[in-house]
C-alpha cells in the first residue's frame, strides 16, 4: 500500500517557545510523501497564534482555533474531526507533541510500517532501543506504571507504551473510530486522552507495531502542561471504564 498523504495533528497551547522550532523541523524534513499539518490552537494567550499565521504562508498548514483552552483531549478530537473531512484512502494520520520532544524524522519509518500492512504504529519509549532523556524520575515512573497497568486491563499485542502520544494511524482505523464513536471519540480532557485513544483504536487495528523512541525532553523550552494528579485521576477513570465495558460484553470491548 502506497501512502498518499501524511496528516500531522498538533495540539498547541501556549507553545511560543517550542512551536517555531518544531514547524521549522517539519518544513525542513526530507518529505517523500505529500504532507499537511493541522494545528489546533487550544486557546493560547501567548504568541502562538501569530507564529501559526506566519507559518501558514510558507508551508501546508491549517489552523483550527479554540476560543478557550479545552484541554488536550478536546484539541485532539478537533484535530481528528478536521482530518476526517479531507482524508482519503491510504492516507495516514500522525499525532505528536508540539514541544519538540518527538523527532519529526521518525515519521517516515512509522509511515512505512503502515504501508507494510500495520494499522497503528506507536513510537515507544519502552521498546528495545527506546529511551527518555531529560525527563524527571516521577514522570518516568508514572508512564511506566500506567503502561503496565493498562497492559493488564486491555492487553494489546506488541504494545509497550500506552501513553506516548506520538503515533501514526491508518485511514482505516481513523474512519472506523469516527463511525463507532462520533463526537465521543475522546472524552478525557487531559493527558489521559492519549491512552483513551489507543484503547479505542485497538478495537479496529488488525496489526499494531512499535518503533523505538528516544524522547528528548531536554529540548522542550516551555513549561510542562501536565498536572500529575489530574492525569492519574484520568488514568484511573479510564481503567474503570475499560473494566466496566469488559463486564458488559466480553466480545465488543466498547469503551
Amino acid at each position: 500500500m502506497d501512502t498518499e498523504m501524511i496528516h500531522i495533528i498538533l495540539a498547541a497551547y501556549n507553545e511560543e517557545k517550542d512551536l517555531p522550532g518544531l514547524l521549522a523541523e517539519i518544513e525542513g524534513n526530507n518529505w517523500e510523501i505529500p504532507y499537511r499539518v493541522i494545528v489546533v490552537d487550544d486557546g493560547s494567550t501567548d504568541a502562538t497564534p501569530a507564529i501559526l499565521r506566519a507559518a501558514a504562508g510558507r508551508m501546508p498548514l491549517n489552523v483550527v482555533t479554540h476560543e478557550r483552552n479545552a484541554g488536550l483531549g478536546r484539541a485532539l478530537a478537533t484535530g481528528f474531526a478536521a482530518v476526517c473531512r479531507d482524508m482519503k484512502r491510504n492516507d495516514v494520520i500522525v499525532t505528536m507533541d508540539a514541544d519538540r520532544t518527538h523527532p519529526v524524522a521518525l515519521i517516515a519509518a512509522m509511515a512505512a510500517k503502515i504501508a507494510a500492512g500495520n494499522d497503528l504504529v506507536i513510537a515507544s519509549r519502552f521498546a528495545p532501543g527506546g529511551e527518555q532523556i531529560g525527563l524527571a524520575l516521577h514522570r518516568r515512573f508514572l508512564s511506566y506504571c500506567a503502561g503496565r497497568i493498562f497492559g493488564l486491563f486491555l492487553p494489546l499485542s506488541g504494545v509497550t507504551d500506552y501513553t506516548c502520544g506520538f503515533r501514526v494511524y491508518s485511514d482505516k482505523v481513523v474512519n472506523a473510530m469516527a463511525r463507532a464513536y462520533g463526537d465521543r471519540l475522546i472524552e478525557e480532557k487531559g493527558f489521559a486522552a492519549t491512552a483513551e485513544l489507543l484503547c479505542k483504536a485497538g478495537r479496529f487495528a488488525g496489526a499494531i507495531a512499535e518503533v523505538p523512541l528516544a524522547l528528548h525532553y531536554e529540548r522542550k523550552a516551555g513549561e510542562s502542561k501536565m498536572k500529575i494528579m489530574n492525569t492519574i485521576s484520568g488514568y484511573l477513570r479510564l481503567m474503570y471504564k475499560i473494566q466496566r465495558a469488559a463486564k458488559v460484553s466480553s466480545t465488543t470491548g466498547v469503551l
